[in-house]
């Protein structure tokens, strides 16, 4: 019996160790954690934890909620998420429903040019954006419908026979189309463009169809760069992203909001603020917003200044070596956020909103992380060729020994949040 024992804390030991380091095998097994929204009742908020199967090359996703003063999760079917969620397509008045589908207007592919030709597996094009990323056009566009709530088959499309992309492709979606207080219109996000054109432009724009006459405004046509991600305050007022330059995709991207038909930049006077994401404060006197510093993403507060002629206050609420990349809601003087930092996935928080103070509530890849060595990670600042100060990021392996030297990989990136970030990433360590 003390045989079996002495063998079975010996496995016991063995397996607590087998696993020290991050490997990619590991990192597959991770759930990748989002939050939904917090529930009608305002009790609960609800998440999602999605972990990728690399056999069947997808994602299986598990639905929970938790206390909003955190706790135990509680694991329910997406169902429930329905019931527990307020529905953002549902107008505001209860008797529309938003949805969006492909239609085809293009004839692209081989077998539709050439109706006898129904084997054939060829695809012609004759200009431009014949592929987004790797998805190749195949003459299908994305169009907003909508319908009386509960008869879903008598839906409009307010885009008919338009060869235009609402959500926009590739990365567009909900975001892209939105309920105007009143329930009376529809605003939604496309570039109206095709072929070349579009693909050489940048200005999407915002427009406003009214259900009553079917008619379409555009209403940020003065503006020739990016317009997206419209959102209503609770008094009814518009704000969205905006980039102004035309052809220029890597522009400083602006926090607007419409004030008696006027345009107000609220983030035009600070250079260094480029907004990734925005979410109106419950009274509707000042809007969150995420955006990139020195080399992390912070949530930061601005008030809305209306038609006068004061500067917006613009006010730095997280700060630390993370990124907060995601305003899922506002829960009173909190806010539920997604964190996340170079030596863990993302978890959702609380953040408060007036001292910063950060309290997570979900553990997902807890018991896996206890178990890993962990990383560190340091700043420093070096000078460039011009003179200039460049932030980068020392990232040292587990149980770092300064002692010993290491392999190390120098990764530079000219992509556009890393060059707003001033910073590069340096893994590992050189002597």
């Amino acid at each position: 019996m003390k045989k079996v024992l002495l063998a079975l804390a010996i496995i016991v030991a063995m397996k607590g160790q087998a696993q020290k380091t991050m490997t990619p095998e590991l990192l597959w097994q991770l759930g990748r954690v989002s939050g939904m929204g917090i529930s009608k009742d305002k009790q609960f908020l609800v998440y999602k934890v999605s972990t990728p199967d690399v056999a069947e090359n997808k994602s299986h996703s598990k639905y929970y909620k938790i206390s909003l003063s955190g706790g135990t999760p509680t694991e329910i079917q997406e169902a429930d998420t329905k019931e527990l969620l307020a529905n953002d397509r549902i107008s505001p008045d209860g008797k529309y429903i938003l949805s969006n589908e492909e239609v085809h207007l293009k004839d692209i592919l081989g077998k539709d040019k050439y109706k006898d030709l129904p084997n054939t597996t060829a695809s012609v094009f004759t200009s431009l954006n014949y592929r987004h990323w790797d998805t190749y056009f195949e003459g299908n566009f994305n169009h907003v419908f909508y319908a009386p709530v509960g008869k879903e088959t008598e839906k409009k499309d307010i885009m008919k026979d338009e060869p235009y992309f609402s959500p926009q492709q590739p990365f567009g979606g909900d975001e892209d189309f939105i309920w105007t207080p009143d329930s009376k219109k529809i605003v939604y996000v496309t570039k109206k463009e095709y072929g070349t054109a579009y693909a050489i432009s940048t200005n999407t724009d915002l427009y406003e169809y009214d259900l009553a006459s079917g008619k379409t405004v555009n209403l940020t046509d003065y503006n020739k760069g990016y317009d997206m991600a419209p959102a209503f305050s609770s008094q009814g007022k518009l704000a969205w992203l905006q980039m102004k330059t035309a052809g220029y995709e890597a522009d400083k991207q602006d926090l607007i909001v419409m004030t008696n038909g006027h345009p107000v930049n609220l983030t035009a006077n600070n250079d260094n603020i480029h907004v990734e994401g925005f979410k109106w404060s419950a009274d509707g006197k000042s809007l969150f917003f995420v955006a990139p510093v020195d080399g992390t993403m912070q949530i930061f507060e601005v008030n809305d200044i209306g038609l006068t002629k004061m500067l917006p206050r613009i006010r730095q609420i997280s700060k630390g070596d993370f990124d907060i990349n995601t305003i899922v809601a506002q829960n009173g003087d909190q806010l539920i956020v997604a964190k996340e930092s170079m030596a863990h996935p993302s978890d959702l928080y609380s953040l408060d909103i007036k001292s910063g103070a950060l309290k997570q509530l979900t553990h997902e890849n807890e018991t896996t992380y206890n178990e890993l060595d962990k990383i560190t990670t340091e700043r420093r600042w070096i000078t460039t060729s011009d003179n200039k100060k460049m932030l980068v990021w020392m990232v040292f392996p587990p149980k770092f020994d300064a002692n010993k030297k290491y392999p190390t990989l120098l990764y530079c990136q000219g992509d556009l949040n890393l060059q707003r970030h001033n910073s590069f990433l340096i893994d590992g360590i050189f002597n």
